[in-house]
C-alpha cells in the first residue's frame, strides 16, 4: 500500500459460493492493520448500492457504515 492509501475495501466470493465477503482493511494507525469482514448476499449488496449510491475513486463523500449488514468476523492483525 502507498503512504496515501490507509483504508481499502475489497469484495470476494465466499467459500460457499452463495454470498460475498466485503473486507475492510484499516491501516490508519502506524504499524497496525485491522481487518473487518462482512458476509452479504448479492441481493443485500444491490440494495445497499441502491440505497446509498456508489462512490467512484477520487470522490469524497461522508462514509456511511453498513451496520445493517451481518458482520462475520473482526480480527485485528498486527503488521
Amino acid at each position: 500500500m502507498t503512504a496515501s492509501m490507509r483504508r481499502t475495501g475489497r469484495l470476494e466470493v465466499a467459500p460457499d459460493g452463495k454470498s460475498l465477503v466485503l473486507i475492510d482493511v484499516d491501516q490508519r494507525k502506524p504499524g497496525t492493520q485491522r481487518e473487518v469482514r462482512y458476509e452479504i448476499t448479492p441481493a443485500e449488496l444491490i440494495a445497499a448500492i441502491r440505497a446509498h449510491g456508489a462512490e467512484l475513486a477520487g470522490e469524497s463523500h461522508a462514509h456511511k457504515p453498513l451496520a445493517h449488514i451481518g458482520q462475520v468476523a473482526r480480527s485485528p492483525l498486527n503488521t
